[in-house]
């Protein structure tokens, strides 16, 4: 229930209560890595600069890689590497999942297409920074 809230307040833009219901239903599934990731993706990638704070999303984001090291997870852990500052990092991870996701039957080309964009800001010395019309996933 808090997971899905969650989402829900991600895709309106409500950080604030987004990471609250993460936190919650980490609280009460400790192996729930996607709402680790979620917390570190809007910590990484907020386009508000008052919930910004790359080294939690840092942390954040290795426990969901360390519970399930999925191409979701990385992607996350890929965004807080580069708003820490670890773009060549950053940059190799996503050419990595890059690689992986091509090799997938099926996999969406509109999230490839994005990992791409990523990718060049990364190695263009840039973090990700969520748009108005990006959404979660």
């Amino acid at each position: 229930m808090f997971y899905n809230m969650g989402v829900i307040h991600q895709d309106m833009r409500n950080w604030t209560r987004a990471l609250q219901d993460y936190e919650a239903a980490t609280r009460l599934d400790p192996g729930d890595f996607q709402s680790y990731s979620n917390m570190a993706w809007i910590l990484a990638t907020s386009p508000d600069p008052a919930v910004l704070d790359g080294a939690q999303a840092l942390r954040l984001s290795r426990k969901a890689c360390a519970i399930s090291a999925n191409l979701g997870t990385q992607d996350t852990h890929a965004a807080a590497l580069a708003r820490t500052g670890r773009f060549d990092k950053a940059a190799a991870l996503q050419a990595e999942l890059i690689r992986r996701a091509r090799q997938l039957e099926g996999f969406p080309k509109e999230l490839l297409n994005e990992m791409e964009n990523r990718l060049k800001l990364y190695a263009s010395g840039s973090p990700y920074t969520e748009s108005a019309s990006t959404t979660a996933y």
